[in-house]
């Protein structure tokens, strides 16, 4: 149903629809999130509980450090950490099972606008064809959503605080505890990229169609 729901999404030209469409899909995926948070916390040592995973991700060319920085800025804000290794083509992740599969739906449905929305901001002046519009493009079209994404998720974790009350905050931050334990058992040495000059034409196009970018926050946190 979620992936039926973001398919649609990307089809169609109204925006509105997409909006509805994506709205939809954020609202039962990080709610479904933090359900499966408070269910797992009630059944400790269960073998039933679900634990830690890691999860390979293929990163196509061209562009692919650019998309593998927009995966993981995905990834961070749905507690989920990932490190790119790009001589073998693919990003690994690490996290629950169901904050994985978030992550992974969101990358794919986003890079899908990314795609688009660079093609369109080129599409009438050829001069912006390049590969640093098009490297400049994607990295801010990846840091303005994912502001935006966590103010969806901030937004979407108050509502469940109604629900859960006191015990939700050191249930999710145990969760994160446990990832980041695991990353780093599994990765004990990694570099950080480094940062570097921006095409400033790509960049700022890059930040305006983040800001058209259907993320599924609802119309409450939009203009957050």
């Amino acid at each position: 149903l979620i992936r039926a729901m973001l398919a649609k999404a990307e089809a169609t030209n109204f925006e509105a629809e997409a909006e509805t469409f994506t709205a939809k899909a954020q609202e039962l995926m990080t709610r479904h999130s933090i359900d499966a948070a408070m269910m797992a916390s009630t059944v400790k040592g269960s073998a039933h509980a679900p634990g830690v995973e890691a999860r390979r991700v293929h990163i196509d060319n061209p562009y692919g450090e650019e998309k593998a920085t927009f995966l993981s800025a995905i990834a961070s804000v749905n507690n989920v950490r990932a490190v790119w290794m790009p001589a073998c083509g693919f990003s690994t992740l690490v996290g629950f099972p169901v904050d994985l599969h978030l992550t992974d739906v969101l990358f794919t449905s986003l890079l899908v606008q990314a795609t688009r929305a660079s093609a369109q901001a080129t599409s009438r002046d050829v001069s912006l064809r390049t590969a640093p519009f098009r490297r400049a493009f994607l990295i801010a079209f990846a840091e303005r959503v994912t502001e935006r994404l966590e103010a969806a998720r901030q937004h979407i974790a108050h509502d469940a605080e109604q629900t859960y009350g006191s015990a939700l905050v050191p249930v999710l931050a145990e969760r994160q505890a446990a990832v980041d334990a695991a990353f780093d058992d599994a990765f004990p040495v990694t570099t950080a990229r480094r940062g570097r000059r921006l095409d400033a034409a790509g960049y700022y196009a890059g930040r305006a169609a983040a800001e058209r970018a259907d993320i599924g926050a609802g119309e409450a946190i939009t203009s957050g």
